[in-house]
Parts: structure tokens; C-alpha cells; sequence
């Protein structure tokens, strides 16, 4: 009787490992595909503070709307482990004169 229990115990045991092992895998694959989307959406988000941020800068002054829209950009960039790259970009929009262009606020 000893030996079944032993037996049926190291059965119970080897199939307990192999079983978390497949999950512990399955789950650092899961993790690592989403590292990889969270910095996609970095590079994107970077990027377009980026262009968004140097055609603003280039007319010398930024709109509401502009500033709103790069802040949003901004804040999720950010918030996501952004670097400084697109943070020079956003302070830079954010000391510009604001236009009161009425057409391009509606």
C-alpha cells in the first residue's frame, strides 16, 4: 500500500510541474508580447508627438485644439515610460503664444 501512495504521490507531484510549467511559459510568452506592443505604441505616440509637435513649432504658435491634442498625446506617452525625447518637443509647443484662430477652434 506504501508503494502505490508513493507512486501515485510522485505521479501527482510530476504532473503539478509540468502543468505550472507550461502556464509560467504560456504566461511569460503573454507578457513578453506585451512588452513589446506597450513599446510600439510608445514609438508610435513618440512620433507623433514629434511631427505633430515640430510642424506647431515651425508656425511659431499653437492652437487649443493643437495643445489640447499633443497633451493627450503626451499624457499616455508619458504615463507609458516615455522619454525625453518627445518631452522637449511638448515643452517646447507648450511656451508658444496661443492663437485664438476662431476657425481652426470649432
Amino acid at each position: 500500500m506504501e508503494l502505490i501512495l508513493s507512486i501515485v504521490s510522485q505521479v501527482v507531484i510530476t504532473a503539478t510541474i509540468a502543468v505550472l510549467s507550461y502556464y509560467y511559459k504560456r504566461m511569460s510568452k503573454k507578457l513578453s508580447e506585451q512588452a513589446k506592443v506597450k513599446d510600439a505604441i510608445v514609438a508610435i505616440l513618440q512620433d507623433r508627438i514629434f511631427s505633430a509637435g515640430s510642424a506647431i513649432i515651425s508656425k511659431g504658435e499653437v492652437s487649443l485644439k493643437e495643445l489640447k491634442n499633443l497633451e493627450s498625446l503626451y499624457s499616455v506617452y508619458h504615463s507609458l515610460g516615455g522619454n525625453s525625447t518627445a518631452t522637449e518637443i511638448f515643452n517646447r509647443v507648450k511656451s508658444l503664444k496661443i492663437s485664438m484662430n476662431k476657425k481652426e477652434e470649432t
